[in-house]
Order: structure tokens, then C-alpha cells, then sequence
């Protein structure tokens, strides 16, 4: 039986990521390590995960497309409304922004300080610090 990936089972693909991950990979990484970024793995079930990404930005493309013809033709027939309209919203976005930004500031803790790089304690005081000579 042939799944869509061209394996002739699942034991097969399940063999050849074990083999691509912990064999091939390492040694084309070590061998060029600018291979690194052309390395494939292939999809375990045969399921286009990409493809579901694909139509969700194709989708998205649409609906901004419909969304700027939709929204030219009621600036044509309502001008005034639907530029009150868009200003208000505008402002309204930008100032609960700008809220949402003084709620976090104002109702975070502020960070504990770091030490010192080198400093394991605290500092010492003057009765505890050994005497020094003169120069």
C-alpha cells in the first residue's frame, strides 16, 4: 500500500526520519554547515500542514482585498459617515493602545536588581575590611 508521501508503509516513513534526523543531518550539518538551512524533512502522516497555512493566508488576502472595495464604495456613497466613522475608530485603537500600556506599566512590579558581575556577597563594611598599608 502507497501513501501520498510514496512510502510503501508507515513503518517505512517512521525509518526514514530516524534515519534523515539522527544519520544524514548531522553529517551534511558537519560536512556545510550553510546546508543547514536546505535541509527538508519530510511530513510523517502525508498531511500538507503547509497547505492549511496556504489557505489561511489566501483567505486572509481575500477578505483584506473585499474589505478595501467594500469600504471605497461606502466612502463613495457616505463620505462624511464613514470618514467620522474611521477617525473615531482610529483614536480609539491608538488611546486603548496607549491605555494598555500604562495599565501594564502601572500595575507591574518593578525587577529585582542584579548583582554586580563578580560579586558573590554583599559588601562589607569598614570594621570587617582588612587593613591596608600605606603606600
Amino acid at each position: 500500500m502507497t501513501c501520498s508521501t510514496g512510502f510503501s508503509s508507515s513503518v517505512d516513513i517512521e525509518a526514514n526520519w530516524v534515519e534523515d534526523v539522527f544519520l544524514r543531518w548531522p553529517r551534511r550539518a558537519l560536512q556545510d554547515p550553510g546546508n543547514m538551512t536546505r535541509v527538508k524533512f519530510r511530513n510523517l502522516r502525508g498531511t500538507p500542514y503547509m497547505a492549511n497555512d496556504r489557505a489561511l493566508g489566501g483567505g486572509i488576502l481575500v477578505g483584506s482585498i473585499l474589505g478595501i472595495v467594500l469600504y471605497g464604495v461606502l466612502l463613495y456613497f457616505w463620505a462624511t459617515l464613514v470618514l467620522e466613522i474611521t477617525a473615531f475608530l482610529g483614536v480609539v485603537v491608538l488611546l486603548g493602545i496607549l491605555g494598555w500600556i500604562g495599565w501594564t506599566m502601572a500595575t507591574t512590579p518593578p525587577p529585582e536588581p542584579m548583582p554586580e558581575v563578580g560579586a558573590t556577597a554583599p559588601p562589607a563594611s569598614e570594621s570587617e575590611k582588612p587593613e591596608q598599608k600605606p603606600a
